[in-house]
């Protein structure tokens, strides 16, 4: 009897593990991930320029002392360029003012990963031509700054000594590339 009692409990045993279900379920979550592209310029200081000759001291030494301070931030390595969108026109005599008498520099950088170009700090002519003025160096840049020095008539190629008198404008772009 107990042989038979033995075979029974191993029977159900077996018939009770063979329609047993085991634990094990599973769930799926769906996951993505985009990522975007992010570049913002703005102007902190010194978005409009105006450069007012009133004295003889103005057309002979040029004026100088003007900054332009930017603010940049990118997701990716980039490259500042600034140009003159067209000439200086004449306000009243329609004259135009040739865009080498304003000259710029890229000076005091802060903030990581920006570059200035050239590296070594020189004023150069303005021209209608995109020119690289920073560049990032690592793609990420958190709100680093750079300043663009303006000047006027300052050396003797530049000088506007003769220009007839007006108020010439030109709108000038930086673009973030």
């Amino acid at each position: 009897m107990k042989k038979l009692y033995s075979s029974i409990v191993a029977l159900m045993l077996t018939i009770s593990l063979s329609i047993a279900q085991p634990i094990n379920d599973q769930v799926v979550i769906p996951m993505g991930i985009t990522i975007n592209s992010i570049t913002r310029m703005s102007v902190v200081s010194g978005g409009n320029i105006e450069f007012v000759f009133s004295s003889l001291a103005d057309y002979t030494s040029g004026i100088t002392g003007y900054a332009s301070v930017i603010q940049l931030a990118s997701s990716e390595q980039i490259t500042v360029k600034l140009k003159a969108d067209g000439v200086f026109l004449g306000d009243a005599t329609s004259a135009i003012l040739a865009l080498d008498k304003v000259e710029f520099q890229v000076n005091t950088v802060t903030g990581a990963n920006i570059t200035p170009v050239p590296a070594v700090a020189a004023y150069v002519p303005l021209t209608a031509v995109d020119q690289n003025i920073a560049t990032t160096a690592a793609a990420l840049v958190a709100n680093g700054t750079f300043q663009i020095d303006w000047q006027c008539g300052v050396n003797l190629l530049a000088s506007v000594a003769g220009t007839a008198a007006d108020r010439y404008a030109a709108n000038i772009i930086i673009t973030a590339q």
